[in-house]
């Protein structure tokens, strides 16, 4: 992907999600917030080298996936490897930044999510209060300005 190509991807992430915050769409925007950590996330990435290890060797062939995005966070915020991934870059060094521990918990979270809001089953169609979004849209801004460090 290039520069501009992320860029313009970034954009239409974060305009979605704004836009359906502001029209009441709390859980759907909650999703489009999750694909923007998603989107640098795999950015950074990229960038550092991280890949995946079968065994104790590199397995090239693999690529990030949802349900790995929470080791690869770890991974970019530790500079260290973590469970299937090898290598994580320098490290998310800025002072104020999310814990470890935090930046993977809220990254599970968000993809649960994502996933309840694109496929969940439920009788009500907006589930999150504007408290819980707004729980949820601090976690995912404070890890895309995080992992934006890295790009």
């Amino acid at each position: 992907m290039t520069t501009a190509e992320f860029e313009a991807l970034l954009v239409r992430l974060e305009t979605a999600s704004t836009v359906l915050r502001t029209h009441g769409c709390l859980l759907q925007a909650i999703a489009r917030r999750y694909y923007l950590v998603y989107a640098v996330a795999n950015e950074a990435a990229a960038r550092h080298g991280l890949r995946f290890r079968r065994g104790t060797h590199g397995d090239d062939e693999r690529g990030i996936t949802h349900s790995s995005l929470p080791d690869v966070v770890r991974s970019l915020y530790t500079g260290q490897n973590y469970g299937p991934i090898l290598g994580g870059g320098p490290g998310i060094s800025r002072g104020d930044r999310l814990s470890d521990h935090d930046a993977f918990r809220h990254t599970d979270q968000l993809q649960q999510d994502r996933k309840f809001a694109d496929y969940g089953h439920g009788t009500t169609p907006e589930p999150y209060d504007a408290a819980r979004a707004d729980q949820r849209w601090e976690w995912a801004n404070r890890l895309i300005e995080d992992l934006k460090t890295l790009l």
